[in-house]
């Protein structure tokens, strides 16, 4: 089994009407639903437009956790869903449903596998309560520097210590690293009113998503300092953003 990421940018979304938005609701829903039936879905989400977006930084060797991006950028992420299955075709072919569910573009990367072939870790039952909203702390892979492997092997203890915390705090939801060959992407584009499944990123871009870690917790102090911690284990920057609430059919 292999884990991929599907995602989109919220600039490939479009202008529509509310009208159009919200009759994408339940075509998007099913197939997430039907992900669910067929045992692939691990999670589905989309970020909250106009929530705030926090950067932690420890390469000063001070940790500094601030408002706002770390890198301005033309684009960003607008959400994504995370499948579990046995072959490339089948990821391509949620893909495609997905493009045609919610009406706008999809990119697929796969995730790196462990040595173990656990891909990501979740914690058996997160917690939180009712009052627990989701967080993406992720950073671009372009931000992580250039290295020794011998420094690069000095982090990996750090950030799985990291990880375990989450795990036994019920915070964690999933984390995962992407593979590096941006080129081994491929999209999936149904705008045109025929799914059309393509190699290659969507968009050609200087900067592309490294890794990801997904959180619930009960409130965005709470998520700030586990963005903190993250960023002073692995050693390079990360972002913090909210999901938004799913949606009501």
């Amino acid at each position: 089994m292999a884990e991929y990421l599907i995602y989109f940018n919220q600039q490939w979304v479009g202008d529509h009407s509310e009208e159009w938005f919200l009759s994408r609701v339940e075509p998007s829903m099913a197939v997430v639903r039907d992900m669910e039936a067929a045992g692939v879905l691990v999670y589905a989400g989309g970020l909250e437009e106009g929530a705030p977006v926090v950067s932690a930084d420890a390469t000063s060797g001070e940790l500094l956790v601030t408002d706002g991006p770390y890198v301005e950028t033309k684009e960003f992420l607008g959400g994504l869903t995370i499948v579990e299955v046995e072959t490339e075709e089948e990821a391509r072919r949620w893909a495609g449903r997905l493009a045609e569910g919610c009406g706008w573009p999809q990119e697929v990367r796969l995730f790196k596998s462990r040595p173990d072939g656990i891909t990501g870790r979740r914690s058996p039952e997160p917690v939180g309560g009712p009052e627990a909203r989701d967080y993406l702390i992720y950073f671009n892979q372009q931000w992580v520097g250039d290295h020794t492997e011998e420094w690069f092997r000095s982090r990996g203890p750090l950030a799985m210590a990291v990880v375990h915390d989450l795990e036994a705090s019920g915070a964690l939801i999933y984390t995962g690293g992407l593979e590096e060959e941006i080129e081994d992407a491929f999209s999936a584009d149904a705008t045109s009113g025929e799914v059309l499944i393509t190699d290659g990123p969507y968009v050609e871009t200087k900067e592309f998503l490294g890794g990801l870690a997904i959180i619930a917790v009960a409130s965005e102090d709470e998520a700030r300092t586990w963005a903190g911690r993250i960023a002073e284990a692995c050693g390079w920057p990360q972002e913090l953003r909210r999901f938004g609430r799913p949606p009501q059919p």
